[in-house]
């Protein structure tokens, strides 16, 4: 299979944390191509999309390939970078509701597969994940509150996003938009990325 990988996950901080991933894609025997992706960060290269490609040649934008995508997964390293997609400011969850309405609107199937660490595998073990950063917000809050460590910053306004919050968050994205949220350990994200890019092909 030949899939389509956004630029941005091939650059900067992005490319070190893609590597390895990559690695193990090519190794499966899969083609992997450098495009401009309107949603998500990796796409199936259809028949349609080859043409596409090949049609518009160097001059290839995103919104050439917009209704041409079928499957589109975006990746994520951590909950933590999820909750910052959804929770952590408006304009960070205005941009990703908008690559959500994008794959919405050209009638695509959208996957958020997110890698952790802490053997979180599905949306009901969320219910028993903490995040440290609420945890060291409110600890930090409650000092300032008695007089104690005062030289160290709130950080930010706001608490940072807990467990029920994401949950609740995730649920009404997927209901929106339906976009399907996919968890998973990091040793297991390229072939969970692949098997959906692939199940999307073969049911298509």
């Amino acid at each position: 299979m030949i899939i389509g990988v956004d630029r941005n996950q091939v650059t900067g901080s992005h490319k070190r944390s893609n590597e390895a991933n990559h690695r193990r894609m090519a190794r499966m025997g899969h083609q992997l191509v450098i495009l401009p992706i309107p949603f998500g960060d990796y796409i199936a290269v259809t028949p349609t999309i080859e043409e596409t490609i090949k049609r518009r040649g160097a001059k290839l934008k995103k919104m050439d390939l917009v209704n041409d995508i079928t499957v589109a997964v975006d990746r994520k390293n951590s909950i933590d970078e999820i909750c910052m997609n959804l929770c952590s400011s408006k304009e960070q969850h205005e941009r990703f509701r908008e690559e959500c309405i994008t794959a919405q609107k050209a009638g695509a199937e959208f996957y958020v597969v997110i890698e952790n660490d802490e053997g979180i595998r599905s949306l009901k073990d969320l219910t028993k994940w903490s995040n440290p950063r609420f945890a060291r917000y409110h600890k930090i809050k409650y000092m300032h509150s008695i007089g104690r460590w005062q030289s160290v910053k709130l950080p930010g306004s706001k608490p940072p996003c807990d467990n029920i919050r994401l949950i609740k968050t995730m649920g009404t994205m997927t209901a929106k938009y339906n976009v399907k949220f996919i968890l998973c350990s990091k040793p297991e994200s390229a072939e969970k990325i692949v098997e959906l890019l692939v199940g999307e092909k073969k049911d298509g």
